[in-house]
């Protein structure tokens, strides 16, 4: 009785395990353009799902220090990568299509001062149309700050 009792706990347990969601993505995307000029920022994006927020932080990358490709025996230059901005807002829609997921959210801080900030992440990477997609990772990401009146839109790929 005792070993069919282990046995069942088991089970459960390893149940359990396979259906833990994963909690969070991050993903270094390497193709940054602000306002429709290509730069040579980097950007890391973070999903949280269980926070349900999503993050993009803009680095320039003067060393390299988010390429593909390191060598930890080669010091290339010893400067840190140079945060330049950070977007971030409220994971408020997730849909599908054609095998991507889309994620959406807004953050409106006008209210206090601050900006209004619009999110879109599409995830490519389980598409199943035959059509071709600029990337794998897309995310547009708009500011708007209402005293100035001034728009920053960023386009960000893998």
């Amino acid at each position: 009785m005792k070993i069919a009792m282990l046995m069942l706990s088991a089970l459960i347990s390893l149940n359990a395990m396979a259906r833990t969601p994963i909690k969070q993505t991050t993903e270094i995307l390497r193709n940054v353009s602000i306002n429709g000029q290509k730069t040579e920022y980097v950007a890391q994006l973070q999903l949280d799902y269980l926070d349900r927020t999503m993050k993009v932080e803009i680095y320039k990358d003067i060393c390299g220090t988010f390429s593909e490709i390191q060598d930890p025996s080669i010091v290339r230059c010893l400067a840190m990568p140079m945060h330049v901005t950070t977007i971030s807002a409220p994971m408020q829609r997730r849909y599908t299509s054609c095998g991507s997921t889309i994620y959406e959210g807004r953050k409106d801080q006008r209210p206090v001062d601050g900006l209004l900030t619009e999110m879109k992440v599409m995830d490519h990477s389980r598409r199943v149309c035959r059509d071709l997609v600029e990337s794998p990772l897309i995310v547009d990401a708009k500011t708007t700050n209402p005293w100035s009146r001034e728009t920053t839109e960023f386009h960000i790929t893998k």
